[in-house]
Parts: C-alpha cells; structure tokens; sequence
C-alpha cells in the first residue's frame, strides 16, 4: 500500500523527534525520499530512524548530519529487505 507522504509528515511526532534533533524536518524529508524511491512507503523507516534517536545522546546526534544519519539507516534496512 503506498502511502501519501503529506498525510505521514503531518501524522509523525515532530515535535518529540526535534527534542532528539532539531534539524529533524530535513532529516524526515530525506528518510521520507529514500523510503518512497525503495519501498513505496516510508513508515518503517521513520520509525526505526525515531527510535534511533531516542536511544543516541544529543551529544552525539549533534556531531552528525541528520540527513547522513537518515541515509545510513535507510540503507541498512534496504539491505535488511534484500
């Protein structure tokens, strides 16, 4: 089922992921084109990259840019679906 990414956007917890990592819109938007360009649907992805800041320091998150962060994990779970 392919999902509309408005109605995604709109339903995700930004305000909770930008306690995480305040550049979080960007982030989003880059998991969002990755998941839609692989699977049609982006859910999965949004999630695991939510819980992944939700178990990494500020500290840490601030070292690295969160649309490399969204890349990354976006290409571990292609590999995963492979």
């Amino acid at each position: 089922m392919k999902i509309n990414i408005q109605e995604v956007i709109y339903s995700l917890e930004a305000d909770q992921i930008k306690k995480f990592d305040p550049n979080a819109t960007e982030a989003i938007l880059a998991i969002k084109k990755l998941a839609e360009d692989e699977f049609g649907h982006c859910n999965q992805i949004v999630a695991a990259y939510t819980s992944y800041l939700k178990n990494t320091s500020e500290e840490i998150i601030q070292n690295y840019n969160p649309v490399q962060i969204a890349e990354k994990k976006a290409e571990s779970l292609v590999n995963e679906e492979e």
